[in-house]
């Protein structure tokens, strides 16, 4: 079993934006700073996984766009509308659990989110001592209703990218 965190790597979150003013919005790249992978395997052949995230530790790493660079305060402002978006306080965790694993390291599972538990297929690609996993969630598959403001002019995309990459340990 190996046990991986963000001294390993990071995960990171894309979300886009769209809507009528989608140009006056940041499509962002968030990190959680605060998870953990565990790896099971059968000799080298990974056998199972589960991440757990606490949404609480999201930061913004990057805002793409928007009419005005992000200042520290309209990060603050992101973090505590995803928060709510999110239902941290009720919901604070996101956990994916594996259910199988191809030769091909495509990833069959259930993530828990928002206290919904849905499918969710992981694709990892291994390159030398890197393991990079992606994946994408439909935040509406998960009960959330993405954050939109201007009556829905301006909103978070649906779907919001994964990437988790980790740096392998021998």
């Amino acid at each position: 079993m190996v046990m991986l965190g963000p001294a390993d790597g990071d995960l990171l979150l894309f979300t886009t934006v769209v809507g009528k003013a989608a140009k006056l919005g940041h499509a962002l790249t968030l990190r959680v700073t605060d998870w953990t992978a565990t790896v099971t395997f059968d000799g080298p052949t990974p056998t199972g996984t589960t991440v757990t995230a606490a949404l609480a530790s999201l930061e913004v790493v990057e805002g793409k766009g928007g009419v005005k660079p992000l200042s520290d305060r309209d990060k603050r402002t992101l973090l505590d509308s995803a928060a709510k978006t999110l239902g941290v306080s009720k919901h604070p965790t996101l956990t994916y659990t594996s259910t199988g694993i191809t030769g091909a390291y495509v990833v069959q599972g259930t993530a828990d989110l928002h206290g919904v538990t849905q499918p969710l297929e992981v694709t990892v690609a291994v390159d030398g001592d890197e393991a990079v996993a992606t994946t994408t969630v439909r935040q509406s598959s998960f009960g959330i209703s993405p954050y939109s403001q201007m009556l829905g002019a301006l909103q978070v995309g649906d779907d919001v990218a994964v990437r988790l990459a980790v740096t392998l340990r021998p």
